[in-house]
């Protein structure tokens, strides 16, 4: 009876595992393509993939590499996509039909503010494209996928980059949320409440020893000097020193700056030599 709830307990906690990684998807991102969508059109149908210039009058890019597969689901086609996203590709300019099962580097016209391509709905009319970049990215005026008669068509599912960017700073801003929900005064508070009995403990062996320590005081208050010193010395050669030359260099050449630099250390010694009496 024990051997059997253990193993229905076991079974369901890697069922709920297993179903908490397939809720993850593809994060972190791994895929070659930054974007992957399935489309359902009519049989037959004429659709036209549109790539704008943007505002500044240029393409986000030159180019961009196109997978496009006849399918009913995105993840039964990644593997294939896999493959053709790095075989060989067949150059596609603005105004080339694109057929499904091959793999294009869409060459978009500088000339144009518009560069079009058109691909034909398979049989069942399910289209899936993955692309080298997000398709948003070349949106200004009109959608990236539009059907002959003008209509956009969106896709059924989507996959990409962003996403995963997405969760990630979701997940930094409910980190930060927890941070700043815990109570730190408390914390501070209750640090101060643990070190009071070492404080109490060293403050009545510093007044059981009161005389001896009379004795040492001059010894002990060398050793305290030196190492103060030390202490200021390095931070002066490693901190402050290396930032200054930093801040010194800004806006100058490197020789003026060497020179200002070097001018402040040896005046800063001889003014320390000079007040030191």
């Amino acid at each position: 009876m024990a051997s059997g709830v253990f193993a229905l307990t076991l079974f369901l906690l890697c069922d709920l595992a297993l179903g908490e990684a397939g809720h993850e998807g593809h994060c972190p991102w791994t895929n070659h393509w930054e974007w992957s969508g399935m489309f359902q059109a009519q049989e037959g149908d004429w659709l036209s993939w549109n790539v704008e210039k943007g505002e500044n009058g240029e393409y986000a890019e030159d180019s961009m590499k196109m997978i496009v597969l006849a399918g009913d689901h995105l993840e039964d086609l990644e593997d294939m996509a896999e493959n053709l996203f790095h075989g060989n590709l067949t150059t596609a300019a603005s105004g080339a039909v694109l057929l499904p099962g091959a793999a294009y580097l869409l060459s978009f016209s500088k000339d144009l503010w518009l560069s079009q391509f058109k691909i034909q709905a398979p049989v069942g009319g399910k289209l899936a494209f993955f692309t080298e970049h997000l398709p948003q990215e070349f949106e200004n005026k009109l959608h990236y996928l539009k059907e002959a008669d003008g209509h956009d068509v969106e896709p059924m599912e989507e996959e990409s980059s962003m996403e995963c960017a997405e969760k990630v700073i979701d997940a930094a801003d409910a980190g930060i949320e927890r941070v700043q929900e815990k109570r730190w005064a408390e914390v501070i508070g209750a640090s101060f409440l643990t070190i009071i009995p070492s404080i109490f403990g060293i403050a009545v062996l510093a007044f059981s020893f009161s005389k001896q320590l009379s004795s040492w005081g001059k010894q002990v208050l060398l050793f305290a000097n030196s190492g103060a010193c030390g202490v200021v010395f390095a931070a002066a050669i490693f901190l402050l020193m290396p930032e200054s030359m930093e801040l010194v260099s800004a806006g100058r050449e490197e020789g003026e700056a060497a020179g200002v630099w070097g001018a402040a250390v040896i005046g800063g010694w001889f003014l320390g030599v000079l007040l030191g009496p």
